[in-house]
């Protein structure tokens, strides 16, 4: 048996809610604070957590953009189930899976507290065909709720437990709707889409179906869970891990300063992100100071790589078919751009200088040549590095002149 003390407080939210909340940083944080459980500063930025509200001690997550209420209340909601718990008085093993179980609840309570039973159903669901296969291959499965419906039929839950639904519906072309109860109300197929959403490209069908009052949810091959609504990515499972998207924040934060580069071009480059982080094709992306791009380009870009140099073969093939600004290239055709083995590299107007660029590295380095690629790009701009798990991390030059972990999600 555990009792709640701030040490313990401290590793919950390491394993719970730093992975929940993109570029979010944890420390002690200084006074007592006011008499709550959890709080946001004046400026947004930090967010309080006590072990209780008459705690003499908190910590504090921290990051570069504000939180929002709506996270205020779902780690308030999950801090109670946590005191709750350890009040239980658990045993240690039994503790462990109660905390994760109570996690998922808290999810499904931030997106449907009225119908947070049957989200929470769903997922378990989900989560128990994730172990399982198909003819020897993962299952994908596919799944729209209707929270204003509330039609009888056959329970989607027993569908589930057969063996012939484990194919019906995969999430890129088909879904199974169901209703507020959880009985199937149709089967149909998924037919358009909007690029412009902020969700992977491989789910837009997913996503547009989508509203504040219905929410889809995919189980894809690689055993990840997506949960879609109002038309974007909202929550993602992946590699055991909730996390939470508020992407109008998010985008925002690939910036060179004073709204350089345009929002297009910072939008265009988070949902590319987004496409080669769920496609696991992994990536490197950089966006270049104007200030900097001569010298980029001569010194840091190999040489040969660069598009105007069309005595490079490689140079010249790529440059024919790449010959669009970046933000006007169809985001299927920017991911596989991307894909290709080396750097991705577009000036702040969003004019590709170069894709499947061999970056020459200013100092020795023990990290990936993924890594090591982006953290020398940054110092000339902002670079992304797209890992073939999915990982998402953002470098860029801090303003005392070292380099940065801006963001590190998906």
């Amino acid at each position: 048996m555990q009792k709640l003390t701030n040490d313990i407080l401290k590793l919950v939210i390491e394993r719970y809610l730093l992975p929940l909340f993109p570029g979010s940083k944890i420390a002690k944080a200084n006074g007592v604070g006011y008499r709550k459980l959890v709080a946001i500063d004046s400026g947004g930025y930090k967010l309080f957590i006590k072990s209780s509200i008459d705690s003499t001690e908190r910590m504090e997550l921290h990051r570069v953009y504000p939180f929002q209420q709506y996270e205020r209340e779902l780690v308030e909601n999950f801090i109670r189930y946590i005191i709750t718990i350890f009040a239980a008085k658990l045993p240690t093993r039994i503790l462990n899976n109660t905390l994760a179980k109570s996690f998922s609840l808290v999810i499904a309570q931030s997106i449907s507290n009225e119908h947070a039973k049957i989200i929470y159903k769903i997922v378990s669901d989900f989560e128990s065909i994730a172990e399982k296969t198909y003819e020897g291959k993962n299952i994908s499965i596919c799944c729209l709720l209707d929270l204003g419906n509330v039609s009888e039929g056959i329970a989607y839950h027993d569908i589930l437990n057969e063996k012939h639904g484990c194919v019906l519906s995969n999430g890129f072309d088909t879904i199974i709707k169901v209703s507020s109860i959880g009985n199937v109300i149709g089967y149909e197929k998924l037919l358009k889409e909007n690029v412009n959403h902020f969700a992977p490209y491989r789910y837009l069908k997913a996503a547009f179906v989508t509203s504040k009052h219905i929410v889809s949810f995919v189980l894809n091959r690689n055993k990840e869970i997506l949960i879609f609504k109002n038309n974007e990515l909202f929550f993602s499972k992946r590699r055991g891990n909730w996390q939470y998207y508020p992407n109008n924040s998010l985008y925002k934060q690939i910036s060179l300063g004073s709204r350089n580069p345009h929002s297009s071009i910072r939008t265009a480059t988070y949902l590319s992100s987004l496409d080669v982080s769920f496609s696991h094709g992994g990536g490197c992306i950089a966006i270049i100071a104007d200030k900097d791009i001569e010298y980029v380009k001569k010194n840091i870009i190999k040489k040969g790589d660069c598009f105007e140099n069309v005595k490079n073969t490689k140079a010249k093939h790529l440059s024919g078919l790449f010959t669009q600004n970046f933000k006007d290239l169809d985001r299927l055709i920017r991911m596989e751009m991307i894909s290709i083995d080396g750097a991705t590299i577009i000036a702040a107007n969003g004019q590709i200088l170069a894709t499947g660029a061999i970056i020459n590295l200013e100092e020795p380095s023990d990290d990936g040549a993924r890594t090591a690629a982006a953290k020398t790009l940054a110092k000339y701009g902002i670079s992304i590095k797209i890992s073939m798990d999915g990982e998402i991390k953002v470098f860029k030059k801090q303003g005392d002149g070292g380099l940065g972990l801006l963001l590190q999600f998906a």
